[in-house]
């Protein structure tokens, strides 16, 4: 494993990397709207966004990241404020939460990518069909996202 994917101390090595951008109603949302992690926390995104429960493992480390880049203080008021943005209570995975969206339950949502891909080439009408209203959106391109 390369050094760069190495924690100095050997605590730990990168073993993967998986894309979780912002996913989208197509039809609620315009891309132009969207920024950043951050911006999700911002009031206009309220009862808007859904998301699977604090307790997934994509979740704690977008968390983990804030704390790295911003400090625990201020992710703590961007989790707040986040949190204060749900539509509903987490629940389900990141293919119920594009679901939902496309269920109209809420406008946003963070989903890794290959979820989205196995619902487009899914067999399941049902799926093919909630995945074709969700747009992809990458936050943070010019900073510390995706």
């Amino acid at each position: 494993i390369p050094a760069a994917y190495r924690d100095p101390e050997g605590y730990w090595y990168g073993l993967s990397v998986r894309a979780r951008p912002i996913l989208y109603a197509k039809d609620r949302v315009k891309p132009a709207e969207l920024s950043t992690y951050e911006d999700l926390a911002a009031s206009r995104w309220k009862g808007k966004i859904c998301m699977r429960s604090s307790d997934s493992i994509y979740n704690q480390s977008l968390v983990a990241g804030m704390i790295v880049h911003h400090g625990e203080a201020k992710t703590e008021t961007w989790a707040k404020g986040l949190v204060a943005n749900f539509a509903r209570s987490p629940k389900g995975g990141d293919r119920d939460q594009i679901k939902a969206i496309a269920a109209g339950e809420c406008d946003l949502t963070l989903a890794n990518t290959y979820y989205l891909g196995g619902m487009i080439s899914s067999s399941d009408k049902t799926e093919q069909e909630a995945a074709a209203q969700v747009g992809v959106f990458w936050p943070d391109a010019k900073t510390t996202g995706v």
